[in-house]
């Protein structure tokens, strides 16, 4: 049932597993999406991927910075919980806690003091040579070509 679901959402994915634990493919699918104004769609794939394989680091910390650039308190927290559990001695634990600090003052202890952190871009996603511009002017120029198509 559920690869029956993941397969008419997603009609580019063939095999469900395969597909789903391969981040860099993930990732890749999900920038396209994010470029053709689908984020939620975007979304939905990075968490079924991470539901089939919960190890993908880079997903979590997608949905971890998204969410603190959405000023979501309570998804945050419930991402960062998780990434914690999976992840127990991570690199990423400093920056994670000033995204908290940031966002909530509340969810980080006040023990330790936390220095500025630039945000690490774990929401932008680049993958190989695409040139994001250019994509984004194509996708642009393909919905004036198919607006003047229904015109007709």
């Amino acid at each position: 049932m559920r690869a029956r679901y993941i397969a008419q959402r997603f009609p580019k994915i063939a095999d469900t597993h395969e597909a789903l634990t391969r981040t860099d493919a993930v990732l890749s699918m999900a920038q396209q999406l994010i470029e053709e104004g689908r984020k939620s769609l975007a979304i939905e794939l990075i968490t079924l991927s991470l539901q089939e394989d919960a190890t993908q680091r880079d997903l979590w910390r997608f949905l971890i910075e998204d969410a603190f650039l959405q000023a979501d308190g309570a998804l945050f927290k419930e991402l960062t919980d998780g990434y914690a559990k999976q992840f127990e001695r991570d690199e990423a634990r400093p920056v994670i806690q000033a995204m908290a600090h940031d966002l909530s003052p509340a969810l980080v202890s006040t023990q330790s003091k936390l220095e500025p952190i630039e945000l690490p871009n774990w929401s932008n996603i680049q993958v190989g040579n695409r040139d994001t511009e250019l994509q984004q002017k194509l996708h642009a120029a393909l919905e004036v070509a198919a607006a003047s198509l229904q015109a007709r």
